[in-house]
């Protein structure tokens, strides 16, 4: 019997403790290395700020290019707070770069070719699945499952749904009795799983004919014989 497993995002806490694992980890790499965090976060902006320090702009750029000058020759005894402070005047001028990137991706999405506007075919979230089910097979069960818009799981055919857990098995077939596991209760629940009881080869469907003829008696018994008969 397969078990279902029971991933991460089923448990509601195991998103925080991610959380806290990883703002755990961030506060010991500022704490180890604040020096080193301090002097390549202030020589970056002042490499940026240092581009912009000419004609009407140097007014405005020269005080925080020397702000950041200071505070990387002395990253040794500068503080967190001191560097969120001299960060949180410095740092507009990723705009400079962030902006411009910002309107080109934009411009780019815009006059991509699998915009709606370039193709007759309606292409939206509900009919790209159908689009590349033709390239990845893998979709094909998810579009026949699904629901027609939303493409979710949630009522699978009985052939397709996902085997039960022991335990959520026990409790759908209601198999403890005191608190204790009902041993001849699961033994007949067993039983009636395995449907009639095949007397002979007669009483197999077409297809279980054949895979014993294949397996059974040619791949595993060497009878070939029997098998093409």
């Amino acid at each position: 019997m397969s078990y279902q497993q029971t991933s991460a995002a089923e448990d509601p806490m195991a998103i925080w403790y991610i959380v806290g694992a990883i703002c755990l980890l961030f506060a010991i790499i500022i704490w180890r290395f604040l020096p080193e965090i301090v002097f390549a976060s202030c020589l970056i902006l002042h490499t940026l700020w240092g581009m912009i320090d000419w004609g009407p702009f140097h007014n405005f750029a020269a005080p925080r290019y020397n702000l950041l000058a200071i505070t990387a020759n002395n990253a040794a005894t500068i503080t967190f707070s001191q560097w969120l402070d001299v960060m949180s005047r410095t740092v507009g001028i990723l705009w400079l770069i962030l902006l411009p990137m910002t309107f080109g991706f934009l411009w780019m999405w815009f006059h991509h070719p699998a915009q709606p506007r370039f193709t007759r075919r309606p292409l939206n979230i509900h009919t790209l699945p159908h689009i590349f089910s033709a390239l990845s097979p893998a979709i094909a069960p998810v579009l026949a499952d699904g629901d027609n818009n939303r493409l979710f799981h949630g009522q699978k055919r009985p052939e397709r749904r996902v085997a039960l857990t022991p335990e959520a098995f026990v409790e759908q077939n209601n198999l403890i009795r005191n608190m204790q596991l009902d041993v001849a209760s699961t033994r007949q629940c067993f039983m009636a799983q395995l449907g009639q009881p095949l007397t002979s080869w007669k009483d197999m469907a077409p297809h279980e004919k054949a895979l014993f003829a294949i397996f059974g008696l040619q791949f595993f018994l060497g009878d070939r014989k029997a098998a093409v008969a």
